[in-house]
């Protein structure tokens, strides 16, 4: 049986249906099994396959709890997951990749699953694309749900689609006070009772939305105050956290307007920030910490640049070396343009830094310095550098082990639906001539 959707349906003499479908970015046939489309659980087998219509449903009989059953199927495949957490916004998502056995996903570390919050009204709201277009009156009968993942258990909400029946609105209500793995679930409403029951199921999507209910938000942003209580050794990871938690500024910078990016440098999860509708950055604030503030001292001294500038120096070495040899001054000045910096801290040796940056960059920019060499020692007499630091703070939900990272993002999901607690938020370190207290040796 051929439609008009250029798919095919056919039978083998064993009365195994396949389907051929053109796949329009190759314009080859792909071959499914009908069967396939059924998971193992389901309770369904496909006893005949004999028709396809114009609208892609195949008909057939099926066999279920014994009964044989006049059946109607519909191919069905999400192509696209995405958080509605903000209404309409396509920010926060997973996608099929074309002609491949994988998944895109926005933020920088491609996660296999969503991190999000609910809404202010205690509600999960996800948006899925399909592949095809459902059949006219397929809409009022085939129901999406979320349900908890390795559960059969779908919860109370609703689906609806839009006009072209080829996107569905999902919703999920009670959530508990826990942050759980959710996926896709669908089936036919057979008992037209407007949910669908566990018995319903036909279709499962392997995708993960990790659903932040209010309870947890709120629980997380307790023990964040909590933790934070005791940095009083680590004064800056106190503001910076205080920042993140009353949506203000850090205290030792000035806070001016900025906007960042859905695919924003460091942004792990596409969280924490405002964005709207159209595919445009978000609002937030950068902080400036100035080259007298206590961030940029602890920078400049730091056993992080420490290491990093040693690197650079001994590049140089044997220039300098000649150049000293060189010379009948009793020093030399240098000026040099150092190559993009880009350094972790250590919670060992830079514990405040780490606490509170984690890591800096200079975006891809080059660092200057000026050094005054003694030529009788080969010693550094004085270092100073210019240039500009970033950091984006933001939380990784798989980061590193300390106790308030997983706290921490999902507070970040939680942002502007849940409270104010949570806004990612740039910060700009700036170095003019700062003295670097330390000495290197070129000889």
């Amino acid at each position: 049986s051929v439609n008009d959707k250029e798919q095919t349906l056919i039978n083998d003499s064993q009365g195994n249906a396949s389907m051929f479908r053109k796949n329009p970015d190759t314009q080859n046939y792909e071959k499914f099994p009908v069967t396939q489309t059924l998971p193992d659980d389901s309770g369904w087998q496909i006893a005949l396959a004999n028709d396809i219509n114009n609208d892609g449903a195949i008909a057939g009989q099926g066999i279920k709890e014994g009964d044989m059953r006049a059946v109607a199927m519909v191919p069905l495949e999400i192509t696209n997951l995405w958080s509605d957490q903000l209404p309409d916004v396509h920010a926060n998502w997973i996608q099929k990749a074309k002609d491949k056995n994988q998944m895109y996903m926005t933020g920088q570390d491609s996660k296999p699953y969503i991190l999000m919050g609910a809404r202010a009204d205690g509600k999960a709201y996800v948006k899925a694309a399909l592949k095809d277009k459902l059949p006219k009156n397929f809409e009022n009968a085939l129901l999406f749900r979320l349900s908890v993942k390795g559960q059969n258990d779908p919860k109370s909400g609703t689906s609806s689609y839009n006009a072209d029946k080829q996107e569905v609105s999902i919703t999920a209500e009670d959530l508990g006070n826990e942050e759980k793995d959710y996926v896709v679930v669908a089936g036919y409403d057979a008992n037209k009772n407007a949910q669908l029951d566990p018995n319903e199921i036909s279709f499962k999507n392997d995708w993960v939305c990790k659903v932040v209910p209010k309870e947890k938000y709120d629980k997380d942003i307790g023990f964040l105050n909590t933790w934070k209580a005791g940095l009083g050794a680590t004064p800056l990871a106190y503001d910076c956290v205080t920042a993140f938690l009353e949506e203000t500024t850090p205290n030792g910078s000035t806070a001016v307007n900025t906007e960042i990016a859905r695919n924003e440098y460091g942004l792990t999860h596409a969280v924490g920030i405002l964005f709207q509708p159209v595919a445009q950055p978000g609002p937030s604030i950068k902080a400036i910490f100035d080259e007298n503030s206590l961030m940029a001292e602890k920078i400049i001294d730091s056993s992080a640049l420490k290491n990093w500038l040693n690197e650079q120096f001994e590049l140089k070495k044997s220039y300098v070396q000649q150049t000293l040899n060189n010379t009948t001054n009793e020093v030399v000045q240098f000026n040099w343009q150092l190559p993009p910096l880009d350094v972790n801290f250590s919670y060992i040796l830079d514990t405040d830094l780490k606490l509170s940056l984690g890591s800096i960059s200079s975006s891809k920019k080059p660092v200057h310095v000026k050094i005054i060499v003694n030529v009788a020692s080969g010693k550094t007499i004085e270092v100073k550098m210019t240039g500009t630091l970033n950091d984006l703070y933001d939380f990784d939900y798989d980061g590193e082990p300390f106790v308030f990272v997983k706290p921490a993002a999902r507070i970040q999901s939680g942002y502007n639906t849940l409270g104010k607690a949570g806004r990612v938020y740039k910060s700009e370190i700036q170095l003019v001539d700062s003295l670097w207290p330390r000495e290197f040796n070129f000889k």
